[in-house]
């Protein structure tokens, strides 16, 4: 969750260096792992919202939202 706090900073910093227009994805992982989630998907899309990105979720060992 510590992470997840961290987002609106580092999302700053990319813009500061890359300029408003990128691209920028928030993506919470290891939704197979539900017991142990610390963010909710509702705080996930909130945060997304609130910070102007898109926002997704994925599990690589579930294969949820994973390409190989």
């Amino acid at each position: 969750a510590n992470s997840f706090h961290q987002t609106s900073k580092w999302i700053d910093d990319v813009r500061t260096e890359r300029g408003s227009d990128v691209i920028i994805m928030l993506v919470g992982n290891k939704t197979d792992l539900s017991d142990k989630r610390q963010v909710s998907t509702e705080d996930g899309e909130r945060k997304a919202k609130e910070l102007n990105v898109m926002f997704i979720e994925t599990s690589a060992k579930a294969g949820y939202n994973v390409k190989q």
